[in-house]
């Protein structure tokens, strides 16, 4: 499928979620997460702001032991900044919620990618902004997708698509 009508479908199912199967599948996936051996050792994850019914990844923050730091946009490029409470952000450009601290310039072990569909070959689909493709060639943390399994989708990519190093869903792993 072309990548326009995967965008259309999946953020279509993905608005229609009821807030108890976000709520009971993010659980799981988070519950997944923390048993990857690179989120265990990890010291700094990246995470994101979960917007328009994704996978709600708030759940890990509770770790007291790992720096989180969340997107922001910094002339057209994704940087990433520390937050411990929800207090300490500010609406962003697209209205997300952003971090208002100075920017993260350590490395990240770690990253949480948001995406509106995964393929089985772990390759990213997102809005089309291409903000995390671009951030992902400039790092090298270990990068996990977080989805719903309906999310998991067939679709073109192409190369300059961010393929994950794994993909969580509520129903699954794929390495």
């Amino acid at each position: 499928m072309d990548k326009r009508t995967v965008r259309k479908e999946m953020l279509e199912k993905r608005l229609s979620l009821s807030r108890e199967f976000i709520e009971n599948a993010s659980k799981k996936i988070c519950e997944r997460i923390k048993e990857i051996g690179e989120y265990k050792n990890a010291k700094v994850v990246a995470v994101y702001f979960p917007i328009k019914n994704e996978v709600d990844i708030f759940p890990l923050l509770k770790n007291e032991t790992k720096t989180f730091v969340l997107p922001r946009l910094e002339k057209e490029k994704l940087a990433f900044a520390p937050f411990s409470s929800l207090g300490e952000l500010k609406k962003g450009r697209f209205g997300i919620p952003e971090p208002v601290a100075p920017k993260w310039e350590g490395s990240i072990d770690v990253i949480l990618v948001p995406a509106l569909a995964f393929s089985p070959t772990k390759h990213r689909l997102g809005y089309g902004k291409g903000y995390y493709d671009e951030f992902l060639k400039r790092v090298d943390p270990f990068k996990v997708g977080a989805a719903f399994d309906f999310q998991i989708s067939h679709f073109a990519h192409e190369e300059h698509d961010a393929a994950m190093d794994v993909v969580i869903t509520e129903k699954r792993i794929i390495v």
